[in-house]
């Protein structure tokens, strides 16, 4: 790889498609906040993202996605969190790009909770971003959905916000 490939591929400018050609998943019934899916900037810079926990988060053994997205919305910060639009940005720009400025820290897209209606009557689920390894020990950027009350998962997760 170049020099000035690397530098492009570091590059912290993210553009965003607004709306993007996203494809929801099979189970799909629609956005929890439809209204807030195309707010938010066409481009961002990667070195100015918060990574945000709710008070409570680092220093407790575990919380529940439910308490972590009703304070979201208590909050009124649903407006300036990520969404699926700027997941899918972020997996664009693959994992050298997504180590370098996130240092593997698991994104949530708190902005774009989603109903499932096709499994489960009214379970909702969040995007997420993370770093993984295959089988190989190879790592991968990968996006996927989360049940909102699976604590775990979620409670290991930041809310990617803009400043």
């Amino acid at each position: 790889m170049s020099f000035e490939n690397m530098n492009n591929e570091l590059d912290p400018i993210v553009k965003v498609n607004r709306p993007s050609q996203f494809k929801p998943p099979w189970w799909f019934a629609g956005y929890a906040h439809p209204e807030l899916q195309d707010e938010g900037p066409i481009e961002f810079d990667a070195r100015r993202i918060e990574k945000h926990v709710i008070p409570g988060q680092e220093t407790a053994e575990w919380m529940c996605g439910t308490t972590i997205y009703d304070f979201h919305v208590k909050n009124k910060l649903l407006i300036g969190d990520f969404g699926i639009h700027e997941m899918i940005a972020l997996q664009d720009r693959g994992l050298p790009f997504y180590q370098h400025y996130f240092n593997g820290v698991m994104g949530i897209a708190w902005k774009s909770l989603a109903w499932d209606l096709a499994r489960r009557p009214n379970d909702l689920y969040v995007p997420f971003i993370c770093v993984r390894t295959d089988k190989n020990k190879v790592p991968f950027l990968l996006r996927d959905w989360c049940k909102i009350d699976n604590a775990h998962t979620l409670f290991q997760g930041k809310a990617f916000r803009f400043i």
